[in-house]
C-alpha cells in the first residue's frame, strides 16, 4: 500500500513511524510542495540527510523515515485469503451427488432407443434390407433418433442403430424440437455436474456463490427439459410411429405401443432437476454458516460437518 499526501507547507517529520520523503522549500518558493509517501516493509530503518542551501538555489532539507505499517493498518486475525477450504456438509454433499445423478439420468434417457415399444409384423429396410435375417421380427423399440429390432429364433437377437442419417430425417419436426430442447437442458446439467465436485473446495465464482449460480442454471435446464417433453408426444402422429404403434396412434396418443423406461426416467430427471435447484439454496446456507466459519477461523482446511 502506498499513500501520498501533498501539502503547500513544509513538514517536519517527528518520531512517528512512517515511510516518508519530506521536501520543504524555502518561504521564497511558496509553490513548492511536500510529498509524503508511506510504504510497508518488513523492518524499520531510519536515515536522514541534510543538504545545505547553495547560493544558486533555495534551502532544501530531505528526511527519510521508513517504517512498517502493520501496527497502523492492523487486520483482524483470520485464515489466509485465497486458501482452498474443503467444506463438506450433509446438504452440500446431497446436492452434489443428486446433481451428478440427474445429469446422468437425462443423458441415458436421451441416448436410449426404448422410448416407445411395439409389435410389428413387417420389415423395415431403412436399416436392415429385406434379405437380412431381421426382416421378420416381432418387436421394435423406437427412440428419439435410434431404434432396436428383435427377431424370432431359438436365440433372440436384438440389433440397434440409428434410423435417421441426419438431424433433418428424424421422425417428426416435433422430435427435432424435442432434441434441441433436451440437448440444451442436458448440456446445462452436464456443466453443473462438472461444477458440483469443485464446489467442495471453491464456494464462489467471481464473488458469486457457486451454489446459487448452479441452482439458477438447473432451473433453466428444467424449463428446457419440460418444453422438450411436452413436444415429444406431439410427434406420435408421424408415419414412422404409425408403422410401429398402428394407425390408432396420433399426437399425444401412443396407440398400440407402450412407453419405455427412458420416458419415465426423463420425467424423473426433471423433478430431480428442480429439486436440485431448491436444494442449492440450502447447500449455500450450510457452507456459509457460523459452524463453518468457526472451523475456518481455527485454520482447518478440511471441514466436515455431517
Amino acid at each position: 500500500m502506498i499513500v501520498q499526501t501533498l501539502s503547500g507547507n513544509p513538514l517536519t517529520p517527528s518520531s512517528e513511524r512512517g515511510a516518508s520523503i519530506v521536501r520543504s522549500a524555502s518561504p521564497s518558493h511558496p509553490s513548492a510542495t511536500t510529498g509524503v509517501y508511506i510504504g510497508a516493509i518488513n523492518r524499520v530503518e531510519e536515515s536522514a540527510a541534510y543538504f545545505p542551501a547553495s547560493p544558486e538555489g533555495p534551502h532544501l532539507t530531505t528526511t527519510f523515515t521508513t517504517f512498517c505499517v502493520g501496527d497502523i493498518f492492523q487486520e483482524e486475525p483470520g485464515p489466509a485469503r485465497g486458501m482452498c477450504h474443503i467444506i463438506i456438509t450433509c446438504r452440500s454433499l446431497l446436492w452434489s451427488v443428486l446433481s451428478v445423478l440427474v445429469s446422468l439420468a437425462e443423458i441415458s434417457a436421451c441416448l436410449s432407443p426404448r422410448w416407445l415399444s411395439g409389435n410389428t409384423g413387417g420389415s423395415d429396410s431403412f436399416i436392415f434390407p429385406s434379405s437380412s435375417p431381421l426382416s421378420v421380427h416381432r418387436r421394435t423399440t423406437l427412440g428419439l433418433y435410434n431404434r432396436c429390432l428383435m427377431r424370432h429364433g431359438t436365440i433372440e437377437e436384438e440389433l440397434c442403430g440409428p434410423y435417421a442419417a441426419s438431424f433433418w430425417e428424424l421422425a417428426s419436426t416435433f422430435w427435432q424440437a424435442t432434441m434441441i430442447f433436451l440437448g440444451v437442458g442436458v448440456l446445462i446439467l452436464t456443466m453443473v455436474a462438472l461444477l458440483a465436485p469443485i464446489s467442495l473446495c471453491w464456494q464462489s465464482i467471481f464473488h458469486k456463490s457457486i451454489f446459487n449460480i448452479c441452482g439458477l442454471l438447473q432451473a433453466i435446464a428444467g424449463l428446457f427439459l419440460i418444453l422438450g417433453m411436452l413436444l415429444y408426444p406431439a410427434g406420435w402422429g408421424s408415419e414412422r410411429v404409425e408403422n410401429i404403434c398402428g394407425r390408432t396412434s396420433g399426437p399425444y396418443q401412443v396407440g398400440a405401443c407402450s412407453l419405455g423406461w427412458p420416458f419415465y426416467v426423463a420425467i424423473g430427471g426433471i423433478v430431480g432437476t428442480f429439486a436440485c435447484a431448491l436444494l442449492s439454496t440450502q447447500a449455500e446456507q450450510a457452507t456459509s454458516g457460523d459452524d463453518v466459519q468457526d472451523e475456518i477461523d481455527k485454520g482447518n482446511v478440511l471441514i466436515c460437518l455431517l
